[in-house]
């Protein structure tokens, strides 16, 4: 069970195996995005062998929103900055 905050925006991505979230299987390169609430409950189903997932959440920033691909930016030209970035090795790795 994970606190969270009210008016904020939770979200867990699952990188390895999978996960319930209020009685919803997360498989593996899924993200849930959640309703406001005071927690998230997590589990583990036995079948699903190891698992890793991350929780995220912020207060919702009521700012415009550009995406492509896998990358959320404010403005056309920062999506491009993003790719360019990429593109050159500079954003760096997660490895579970």
């Amino acid at each position: 069970e994970v606190p969270t905050p009210v008016g904020h925006r939770m979200m867990v991505y699952v990188f390895a195996g999978a996960v319930l979230i209020g009685g919803e299987r997360v498989a593996t390169s899924h993200l849930a995005i959640l309703d406001d609430g005071d927690h998230i409950e997590v589990s583990v189903p036995a079948e699903a062998g190891p698992t890793h997932f991350l929780v995220l959440g912020d207060a919702e920033i009521r700012e415009p929103v550009a995406r492509y691909g896998p990358f959320v930016m404010n403005t056309r030209e920062e999506i491009i900055e993003a790719f360019e970035d990429y593109q050159a090795g500079r954003m760096g790795r997660i490895t579970v």
